[in-house]
């Protein structure tokens, strides 16, 4: 039996799998089919067209006939022994390219960088042994040497003394990272990396000067495993689900990436010897393949903070083997390395007075900082924000509508990521949505509709949520559109989006609670991540999104995650803060916080509840 897939400009036949629904048959192909829900059959979005043959859904057998017959690509497997052609539409692709936040901002430190090259010459003692001679030359600059066996079976021939040590210095040792004769290092570089539930961001660094040679982002291949980390903990408990995880970030995702940013710089990867990942804690057990079930139950307790480091050759990057690859520390289970790299990178806890660092992306997370005392937490939010629950939502890329509003004679207007027509709208725009829809009238404070003013538009609709049907509206019309359908938002819709807006809400509220500190006691607002970096400020903080913090007190530092890893690369000096957030850090359960789901159902409402 031979199945068929037709998607864009791309035909692509196989032979199916006993067993193997039409969703897992096409990600062996690369196909980039869309599945927010991890192929439990409960988003709709990978809904093919079945142009030919049997599939079996359940119980049922269903045929292609005369007219289009759709499945959801997860729930249906083929039968029979002829040919299955099925066509994907482009609603139920993923999107290729993502729009990530590959700019960042922060204190640019004293260039120097953890590796240094040692220049071993000749001396007038004889060492005893070839690695003994490079020790005595290490020791005179820089810690204890550490040279594994892979990088001796590559050393130059013991009678030549004279040579060249990349060493990367960590932990108070100097790990070998590479060896050349006297003059043949090439130059060496540095990888900073963002590994996000979403999406996955890498910077090429020379190491001499700390210039950025290159920059490239993908999505997450994990992805196809569930759109949070919730659904990854669970994907990674299945039989080889781990193994998978780790093969899919690193394999499908990064190693990719780094190809791209050597073609940009006309390097080769092997000349990559010093690499720092951040993530939140989930993603960078899953990079190192550990498990990271302990997260995700009581008492909620990872593996590890702080890993030592490894070899790239140890996690499959395709860089040079002995490179040294670094992590940097997660604060807590749910406080990961990419809010250790935004406190570094916005110099949070060398900054006096309160602050409040909000790391908005697929998971919402949060330090305070009042000048002795340190706390973080994680809310709760999900994707919903970025499209996930939100019929007509998307991901920040090609098509998305990123802002909407309200002319002054109330006709609805909307601008879009690139050339094409709108497809759908991204994070940014469903923001302004919720602030305009209710600073206009148009819903209530609990997310419903003034049926009478979008009447009055011509705009009421109803939609399909199940079997029952919801109050909608169109937002854009079907012919401003680039697949002719209208882009509809309903009350179901907003409410997803009020469910994530409200936990991100009760978080920084119950979080300054805790601290006994009120908003005007507020010194500063540092806003990490690409969404934060593309919302409407006011439009967030009129919804409750973020606290109303005077415009001259919010700091928008980009792609933070990022931007400590490029720090790490470039001062030695990082270190001592990621030791001093790790001995200050108190984390803080939200769900433990007296008052916290008064909380929560007080922010699911706009404006005063």
């Amino acid at each position: 039996m031979k199945v068929t897939f037709r998607w864009r400009h791309h035909v692509r036949g196989m032979p199916a799998e006993a067993n193997a629904t039409l969703a897992e048959l096409a990600l062996q192909i690369h196909l980039p089919l869309n599945m927010v829900c991890e192929g439990r059959g409960r988003c709709g979005r990978c809904a093919v067209v079945l142009e030919q043959g049997s599939v079996r859904v359940g119980a049922r057998t269903i045929q292609a006939g005369p007219h289009p017959v759709t499945v959801l690509a997860c729930q249906a497997y083929p039968l029979g022994n002829d040919e299955i052609v099925v066509r994907v539409p482009e609603r139920s692709l993923r999107e290729t390219r993502p729009s990530a936040l590959t700019d960042f901002h922060g204190w640019r430190p004293h260039w120097q960088p953890a590796l240094r090259v040692i220049q071993c010459r000749d001396t007038a003692t004889p060492a005893t042994s070839l690695v003994e001679h490079w020790a005595q030359s290490v020791r005179q600059q820089t810690h204890a040497l550490v040279v594994d066996l892979p990088e001796l079976r590559s050393a130059p021939d013991p009678e030549q003394l004279e040579a060249d040590l990349a060493v990367v210095e960590v932990s108070n040792l100097s790990w070998v990272a590479g060896v050349r004769p006297a003059g043949g290092l090439p130059r060496p570089l540095g990888l900073a990396i963002d590994v996000g539930t979403t999406t996955v961001v890498v910077a090429l660094v020379d190491l001499t000067d700390g210039r950025v040679l290159g920059r490239a982002s993908d999505y997450n291949a994990q992805i196809a495993r569930g759109a949070d980390v919730a659904s990854r903990i669970t994907a990674s408990e299945r039989p080889d689900g781990l193994s998978d995880l780790q093969e899919l970030v690193v394999r499908h995702t990064l190693n990719p990436l780094i190809q791209r940013v050597c073609d940009q710089a006309g390097v080769t990867p092997t000349d990559i010897l010093h690499v720092v990942v951040a993530g939140n804690t989930v993603m960078e057990h899953l990079f190192l393949g550990l498990s990271p079930s302990g997260i995700g139950r009581l008492p909620f307790r990872p593996l590890v903070r702080w890993p030592w480091p490894v070899r790239a050759r140890e996690v499959g990057l395709h860089v040079a083997p002995s490179a040294v690859v670094e992590l940097v520390p997660a604060l807590s289970a749910h406080v990961g390395g990419d809010l250790t790299a935004d406190a570094v990178a916005s110099r949070l806890i060398h900054r006096k007075g309160v602050h409040l660092l909000v790391d908005l992306g697929t998971n919402g997370e949060l330090l305070l900082w009042d000048g002795t005392r340190l706390r973080g937490c994680a809310t709760a939010a999900g994707p919903a924000f970025e499209g996930h629950g939100v019929a007509h939502g998307m991901r920040a890329t090609e098509g998305a509508i990123d802002h909407i509003w309200f002319e002054p004679n109330g006709t609805l207007t909307w601008s879009v990521l690139g050339t094409s027509a709108p497809t759908g709208l991204c994070g940014s725009a469903l923001v302004d949505l919720l602030a305009e829809l209710y600073r206009a009238g148009w819903i209530d404070s609990a997310g419903r509709f003034r049926e009478a003013r979008w009447d009055h538009a011509g705009r009421r609709c109803q939609v399909l949520i199940g079997r029952h049907p919801v109050a909608g509206c169109v937002l854009v019309p079907a012919e401003h559109t680039a697949h002719h359908e209208p882009l509809i938002i309903s009350e179901a819709d907003i409410a997803e989006l009020l469910k994530a807006k409200a936990a991100i809400q009760a978080g920084w509220t119950t979080l300054l609670r805790q601290a006994g500190v009120s908003v005007e006691r507020l010194d500063g607002l540092i806003l990490a991540g690409a969404f934060a970096h593309h919302i409407h400020l006011q439009n967030a903080i009129q919804i409750g999104l973020l606290p109303p913090v005077p415009s001259d007190r919010i700091t928008v530092l980009g792609n933070g995650s990022l931007a400590g890893a490029y720090l790490a690369l470039g001062s030695r000096g990082v270190r001592r803060d990621w030791r001093r957030l790790l001995d200050l850090i108190e984390p803080v359960e939200l769900n433990r916080c007296e008052g916290f789901e008064d909380t929560y159902i007080a922010a699911l409402f706009l404006g005063e509840s």
